[in-house]
């Protein structure tokens, strides 16, 4: 896990925690340019950004940046999010959406939001982007194969039988 927040505050502290509780790894950065190096050297597969001020970070440019980075559509990023702005009727997430956003977190220093909140996407988007690589590197591994592949479940069930045209 990857945080990105100008300053350490409460809801950093209260998310690393949650990140740490689940043993996840966690690593904080302060600047967009910090933010980059690491994401290119650590490949994270959740990334919180702060999208509360935009004076201190801009969060929808740094969404962009990032996924212009190879591999980046394997990674849910999230923006930490003011409260009031889901209480707008104006569609706030399109504009978090259209930045590349995968979701968005509404800032809650309480642990236990912030734990449920990690374990909800670690079941649901995490493990639908790990199982899309995982498939995308199968289908690319079948179409560099010379040889006959037959896949199976841990049952020993054929999933996929790819034979090699002679």
């Amino acid at each position: 896990t990857l945080l990105v927040f100008p300053k350490d505050d409460a809801q950093s502290d209260a998310l690393k925690w949650a990140a740490e509780k689940l043993s996840c790894e966690c690593t904080i950065v302060y600047t967009p340019e910090e933010a980059t190096e690491t994401y290119q050297n650590l490949h994270p597969h959740l990334v919180f950004i702060d999208s509360r001020q935009s004076k201190y970070l801009d969060a929808a440019t740094l969404c962009r940046t990032l996924h212009s980075i190879p591999g980046c559509q394997y990674t849910c990023l999230v923006a930490v999010i003011k409260k009031n702005v889901v209480d707008k009727e104006d569609g706030s997430i399109v504009s978090f959406l259209r930045s590349g956003f995968t979701r968005w977190f509404v800032e809650s220093h309480n642990l236990g939001h912030c734990l449920n909140e990690l374990i909800q996407i670690h079941h649901t988007d995490i493990s639908r982007l790990l199982k899309l690589r995982a498939s995308k590197a199968l289908f690319f591994a079948l179409d560099a194969c010379r040889e006959s592949v037959t896949v199976t479940n841990l049952e020993h069930n054929i999933q996929l039988e790819h034979l090699e045209a002679a």
